[in-house]
């Protein structure tokens, strides 16, 4: 078909992560849109934050528009991963905000999916005309984001559910609290979560581990193919 498209994420959509799993790359969501004769071109990183894919495509979105050299693509999707691994990036305006525990979510994650919709806004001037599809991958994609992009963004909010046929409990913070190593993100966790949701998203993070560990080495690859052949179907 020739039509561009660009992929965005983490390790989700970044085939070299995949390898563990087993899947060729023909089987993989660039393979598939390569069979068809797209051009596809990937940001995806392992371990990569929204933050710094957001960022990473708006500035080479200002570079192709400068220089005229490179259509922008009629496909974009990106693979939504933890608003946890955004603390970093965002820790000034999470550091000016006490979290008491009291509410019904961590206070951090309304600053930093605020933040990354100002940064979608951004991003959304560069893509008109473009198909744009969110994926929840490593995380589901938040409600915020799913509302103030309906419009303009098609959503599979939590792909992982849809291959497990049931729901997860809703976690932005596996990677970093599965294992207890403390590492600079397990840090940040540590200082920024109220004691009662760190110790909740732990535990239910090493649940999740055990979880991922079944869809990636487990569960048929041709489940997550097949999965992924019916949502491409809607995009074209």
């Amino acid at each position: 078909m020739n039509r561009k498209v660009w992929i965005s994420g983490d390790s989700w959509a970044d085939f070299t992560s995949l390898l563990k799993s087993k899947m060729i790359y023909e089987d993989s969501l660039n393979g598939r849109f390569e069979a068809s004769g797209d051009l596809v071109r990937t940001f995806a990183k392992g371990g990569s934050g929204n933050e710094a894919q957001f960022d990473f495509m708006f500035k080479y979105c200002q570079l192709v528009n400068r220089q005229h050299k490179e259509k922008l693509p009629e496909i974009w999707v990106h693979f939504w991963t933890e608003v946890g691994r955004d603390i970093q990036a965002f820790e000034p305006e999470i550091r000016r905000v006490k979290d008491n525990g009291k509410g019904d979510r961590p206070v951090l994650e309304n600053i930093i999916e605020n933040e990354l919709c100002n940064m979608i806004h951004d991003l959304l001037p560069y893509f008109n005309g473009t198909k744009i599809i969110f994926i929840g991958g490593q995380s589901p994609v938040p409600q915020k984001i799913q509302e103030e992009f309906k419009d303009y963004i098609e959503f599979l909010p939590d792909w992982k559910s849809d291959l497990l046929n049931g729901p997860l409990p809703y976690n932005q913070y596996m990677s970093m609290l599965h294992l207890d190593i403390e590492n600079e993100r397990y840090e940040l966790c540590k200082r920024y979560l109220p004691e009662k949701w760190f110790n909740y998203y732990s535990k239910i993070s090493k649940d999740e581990k055990k979880i991922l560990n079944l869809i990636f080495y487990t569960i048929p690859m041709y489940t997550s193919i097949c999965s992924i052949q019916r949502w491409k179907r809607r995009w074209t």
